[in-house]
Parts: C-alpha cells; sequence; structure tokens
C-alpha cells in the first residue's frame, strides 16, 4: 500500500472520529437544535459516526472482507455496544442535561 493511500485513510478515519462525535453535537448546540449533552444528540452523533465508519470500512483495506454479511454485522454490533455505553452513561451521570462538561 503507497504511503499516501495510508496517510489518506488515517485522515478519513480521524475525521469519522472527530466530526460526528464532537463537531456535529457541537454545531447542534450552537444553532439551538439540540443541547450538547442530550440522548437524541448523542444519537444522531452515533448514528453518522456509524455511517461514516462502515463506508470508510468497506472502501478502504478491508474492503474485500465487507462482503460478507458477518463483517458488517461485527462492525455494527461494535459500534452499537459503545453508542449503548455512552447513552447510559449520559442517563446515569449526575450532570444536568444540557451543560457543557467543560463549563
Amino acid at each position: 500500500m503507497d504511503v499516501l493511500v495510508l496517510a489518506a485513510m488515517v485522515a478519513a478515519y480521524v475525521a469519522s472520529i472527530a466530526f460526528p462525535l464532537v463537531v456535529v453535537p457541537w454545531v447542534l448546540d450552537r444553532r439551538g437544535v439540540l443541547p450538547y449533552n442530550s440522548i437524541a444528540s448523542r444519537v444522531v452523533a452515533w448514528t453518522s459516526f456509524a455511517a461514516l465508519m462502515s463506508a470508510i470500512s468497506s472502501l478502504g483495506p478491508m474492503g474485500p472482507a465487507f462482503r460478507n454479511l458477518e463483517t458488517w454485522a461485527g462492525l455494527l454490533a461494535l459500534i452499537a455496544i459503545a453508542a449503548g455505553i455512552d447513552l447510559w452513561d449520559l442517563r446515569t451521570r449526575r450532570i444536568p442535561r444540557g451543560r457543557h462538561p467543560d463549563a
């Protein structure tokens, strides 16, 4: 694999993590659509993260592995587990909804 292709893949993975899980909730909060620490904001973030991660993984060097259903199910199950843990943590912690963690 060419170094430039590898660098592009790493940049795509970093963007697919940072954009939906950090930038999207921040923009939604700034526009007044959804509070930063709301359940709906997290569901939107995790859904867009799953879509980006699945698309990038299927187009990259793991592309041939994504031709069977088990790989898709495994990836989406891992993302669903991570999203479930995040939403459970958001519901059970003592920070009031809508309050920024750095405030």
